[in-house]
């Protein structure tokens, strides 16, 4: 398939398009964006071309079957259509291995020799201006504060991240709901409209408009909005409080208020409460918590915006709890494995252990190597003990400055960026 870009000059907005457009179909699919002010548009399409023609050339013929498909779909009298320019394009969905190779950085467009989006969405420009802006910054660093080099593998590991787990699939996505006809995207697109149309599905249309939320790694403000988090929290009695009044407080009260905010429409999709045992591991230190309270969200976005919520803040928000010096982290999950069993089977006995990796600077984080090695080792320990009913590994994803995360909330107190992984 040829990928075509067109710019061209009409008077869309006079009949009531918006600023960008989708159309959704196996053969003329296409996208149409206004290009800043006046009326000049852009559409980009893809045209089917047959094995004997060259793939990245536009010819007469597909220049016409281009010019056809636009008269097609616009509205008015298009024969008024000014054509400004059109260029052919190859998609590339791949990703350089590295980086950063001894004296060689990849960046930006230099990157995007083996990083080519479709133009879907915008992502792959984005991408790109992102990863310079994360690699100038570490560079300055390294060239004017005396940073160590470390700080390039610390861009390396981030960039090709964004780019393998947001960019890459978000786009693919993207491109996929316009055109596919195969049945699994069909359900896929169904899917995605009928809770687009839902009124009550507010976290979805959060997620629709949030890309730079996702592909930054350099802000310290923004993070991930496009996977689930648990979120970790210590639970620590107040020295004057009995157990009873403490117990009572946790167990019954503050959970009372969560469940109720639950019934009314909270995101949360779990919310679990776990008593901090004597029992510790070999080589562990282990911290003197009560309880540890774990709450699982669709994705970060939504937790931050649940705070702002008068209903939240009325009930569990306005609770002690949440004002304490606490510690935790928001961490997604990046590694399963469990033993066909259902948990009620063991609710009464089961024991978790919770292992926090501790966090040993502001820019320590584990690679992606070693969480796929972590996890891949360890899910083969727990299949190879019959004692170990499930393994998660979670990776910490609280943003870099938690003090304007958590600003103006209750939580602003405590301490979230602490560990790296659980």
């Amino acid at each position: 398939m040829l990928f075509v870009a067109v710019n061209f000059q009409y008077h869309l907005e006079n009949h009531g398009w918006k600023g960008a457009n989708s159309i959704i179909d196996p053969e003329e699919w296409c996208i149409i964006v206004k290009r800043g002010k006046g009326s000049s548009w852009r559409m980009a399409t893809g045209i089917r071309k047959d094995s004997t023609s060259k793939v990245n050339t536009l010819d007469e013929a597909t220049i016409k079957r281009i010019k056809d498909r636009l008269a097609h779909l616009l509205p008015g009298d298009t024969s008024k259509i000014e054509y400004e320019a059109m260029a052919p394009y190859i998609v590339h969905q791949r990703c350089a291995t590295k980086f950063v190779q001894g004296i060689v950085i990849l960046a930006r467009d230099a990157a995007h020799q083996t990083l080519l989006n479709n133009s879907v969405g915008g992502l792959g420009l984005t991408t790109g201006l992102l990863d310079a802006a994360h690699l100038s910054v570490s560079l300055r660093r390294i060239l004017n504060e005396g940073a160590s080099t470390e700080l390039l593998d610390v861009y390396n590991n981030a960039r090709r991240r964004v780019f393998r787990e947001r960019t890459d699939p978000i786009s693919t996505a993207n491109l996929l709901r316009l055109m596919s006809d195969k049945p699994e995207d069909n359900k896929k697109r169904a899917e995605f409209f009928k809770r687009l149309h839902d009124p009550n599905d507010f976290s979805f249309k959060l997620q629709g408009g949030l890309p730079d939320f996702t592909l930054t790694t350099t802000s310290n403000t923004k993070f991930d909005t496009y996977h689930e988090v648990t979120w970790f929290i210590s639970v620590t009695r107040i020295e004057d409080w009995t157990i009873e009044e403490f117990k009572h407080e946790y167990k019954t009260v503050h959970a009372g208020m969560t469940k109720k905010g639950k019934e009314q429409g909270s995101p949360l999709r779990r919310y679990i409460q776990l008593s901090n045992s004597d029992l510790t591991m070999p080589d562990a230190h282990q911290p003197h918590w009560d309880y540890v309270t774990c709450l699982t969200f669709p994705r970060l976005f939504v937790t931050h915006a649940g705070f702002q919520d008068p209903g939240y803040r009325a009930r569990a928000g306005a609770h002690i709890f949440c004002r304490l010096d606490q510690q935790g982290c928001l961490a997604k999950q990046v590694t399963k494995y469990s033993k066909s069993i259902h948990d009620q089977d063991y609710q009464n006995y089961v024991i978790r252990a919770l292992v926090f990796h501790d966090r040993r600077a502001d820019i320590d984080e584990y690679s992606r190597e070693w969480l796929a090695k972590r996890g891949k080792s360890q899910s083969k320990i727990a299949a190879a003990d019959e004692n170990v009913l499930k393994y998660i590994l979670w990776e910490d994803h609280t943003p870099k400055n938690s003090d304007a995360f958590f600003a103006n909330t209750q939580f602003s107190g405590g301490s979230w960026h602490k560990y790296k992984a659980v």
